[in-house]
């Protein structure tokens, strides 16, 4: 694994350990595990929910819209549907949409189809409006698009990766601002969310804003505001300001999920799944990728085996 840390992995060490694991090591071309079971693990790593891949899509087409203007919208919103509607078709009847597999862009297997999931048509079809209403509400809510209208008339980065930034006890930091600009007082960072407002904003997220900032623009890191818009509901919340208490939050927390990382490593790489735990929630293993291959599972579903079942398949080089 890399000596990385990013949102995802910080995701991964909140709510399963074990899906950790097989994310950034049992996925491993050299590291020593099952070869029949990293096989299995290769693909399921492309696999994806119905939740995630609307938020992919939805950040797809804001992104396009923001960087090539209004005559994309057409052909922007008619892409990320249309990409939506082909990866929930393939995974209702993966064996015969077998050849989309070939494909130059082929569609991710959706886990809830996948696994059998009660839910998977309702799932989709809720996930397929949420896709739809965000960006009809990036479009044409009034907050929102005034939001993003000043921003855009100044200097402004979209999807900026955020890279370059000192090393915290020997750990790089990665990760992406979905949308910022800088005036004459202040950087202003936003986050694209697909769903509804909730949760209070991530301290090392901010911490991270701010030291991209310095970085790039050679400014005190308690220059950035940020604001999370909730695309689900139109709600635009308030600016959030980036403070010296909130730093130390932050960088607290980043140098504790560091050193839980350095402590599971030696684990990982040998190889020993069982170092890493298991959640035992099942909600949370229904929303994972690898529950089929997870001696600890709780979903409580099962993988549909079909005669082009990913899980019997060799990995694709």
């Amino acid at each position: 694994m890399r000596s990385s840390h990013s949102y995802s992995k910080r995701e991964l060490l909140d709510s399963c350990l074990r899906q950790f694991f097989y994310e950034y090591y049992a996925a491993a071309k050299k590291l020593p595990f099952d070869p029949e079971r990293k096989a299995v693990i290769r693909e399921l790593k492309e696999f994806t929910g119905v939740y995630l891949l609307a938020g992919e899509k939805l950040h797809w087409f804001i992104e396009q819209y923001l960087k090539k203007g209004m005559t994309s919208q057409l052909w922007a919103e008619h892409t990320c549907l249309a990409a939506f509607d082909l990866a929930v078709n393939y995974s209702r009847d993966p064996e015969g949409n077998a050849g989309l597999r070939d494909a130059k862009y082929p569609p991710p297997m959706l886990l809830e189809f996948y696994y059998g999931d009660p839910r998977a048509e309702e799932l989709a079809g809720k996930a397929r409006e949420a896709l739809r209403g965000g960006i009809q509400r990036f479009l044409a809510n009034g907050p929102i698009k005034g939001l993003w209208t000043e921003i855009k008339a100044g200097e402004h980065f979209v999807e900026q990766r955020v890279g370059g930034l000192p090393k915290f006890d020997g750990f790089g930091i990665e990760g992406q601002i979905d949308l910022v600009g800088r005036d004459s007082s202040r950087v202003r960072v936003v986050d694209w969310k697909l769903g509804r407002n909730g949760e209070s904003h991530d301290s090392l997220q901010m911490l991270i804003y701010g030291l991209w900032a310095e970085k790039k623009f050679q400014v005190d890191p308690t220059s950035v505001t940020a604001r999370r818009v909730f695309l689900g509901d139109g709600t635009l919340e308030a600016e959030h300001a980036l403070d010296r208490a909130q730093m130390a939050v932050g960088r607290a927390r980043l140098l504790q999920d560091i050193e839980l990382m350095k402590e599971l490593d030696p684990y990982g790489r040998a190889g020993i799944e069982e170092a890493f735990s298991p959640c035992h929630r099942q909600n949370e293993c229904r929303q994972c990728k690898y529950q089929g291959i997870c001696p600890d599972n709780q979903s409580g579903l099962a993988p549909r085996q079909t005669s082009v079942s990913l899980t019997v398949l060799p990995s694709r080089v």
